[in-house]
């Protein structure tokens, strides 16, 4: 990989990973005249970059399709470009993945902020995936801060019920990695919606170690239970058109 994390490719390597994006190289592109949103997804655990999802998984993937279903629907202008956070993925080595993942999303960030000054960011991470963007986030100056429209964290495994943004599940157990959770800054409180299904023992733990073998409704985010991707999109819409 290039030093600049989200530098597009010229090709796919043996593993099947994607180039950033088509339409334009680096983090970005420009082609004028639009309101451009770029939205960074970072897969759960396991899920492997798929080029037909853009690198997103299964989930985020489902979220980008019905957001971008919505904005037609509300008749919006807004365009809407799609990335996948290049990182391993992997429970094995969890805290290298997890920040090999917060460092290309950070780097991404940085870059896009740089040399597309015009452009917001959708956050959407599912499981590990939310780890990573918490994480990134926690390292991205403050300043991009005002480009960031949105932030959605799915099954998150730091998730605490005191969270502001916490919706879906009532338990009070913390997630399995609670304790090492990245804080959001206050400054995007009103921008960020995280969810957990009932019965996620990754999300909220009552097992410890156990939840991530017996992992109950955790791998249900896939089949939009609870509407939760319909749920996300909207949030994410709602905040794409009223700018908040």
């Amino acid at each position: 990989m290039r030093d600049d994390p989200c530098h597009q490719r010229d090709e796919e390597t043996s593993r099947g990973r994607s180039p950033a994006a088509p339409g334009g190289a680096g983090c970005g592109y420009n082609e004028g005249g639009h309101d451009e949103v770029v939205f960074f997804g970072a897969r759960g655990t396991f899920e492997p970059f798929v080029v037909a999802q853009a690198g997103l998984g299964p989930t985020v993937f489902g979220v980008a399709e019905r957001t971008r279903a919505l904005l037609g629907a509300h008749r919006s202008m807004i365009r809407i470009e799609v990335r996948g956070v290049e990182y391993p993925a992997t429970a094995w080595k969890y805290r290298r993945s997890c920040a090999t993942g917060a460092a290309s999303l950070n780097g991404c960030l940085t870059h896009a902020a740089l040399h597309f000054p015009w452009q917001r960011f959708v956050l959407v991470g599912l499981s590990q995936g939310a780890d990573v963007v918490r994480r990134a986030l926690a390292s991205t100056p403050e300043d991009i801060y005002c480009k960031v429209a949105a932030v959605v964290l799915l099954g998150d495994p730091t998730r605490k019920r005191s969270d502001p943004w916490d919706h879906g599940a009532k338990d009070a157990h913390a997630g399995i990695l609670a304790r090492r959770a990245c804080e959001v800054s206050p400054g995007l409180y009103q921008k960020t919606w995280g969810y957990a299904l009932e019965g996620d023992e990754v999300a909220a733990n009552h097992h410890r170690v156990r939840g991530l073998f017996l992992s109950g409704s955790h791998t249900s985010y896939v089949h939009n239970r609870d509407g939760v991707q319909d749920r996300a999109a909207a949030f994410i819409v709602d905040r794409l058109l009223t700018g908040l």
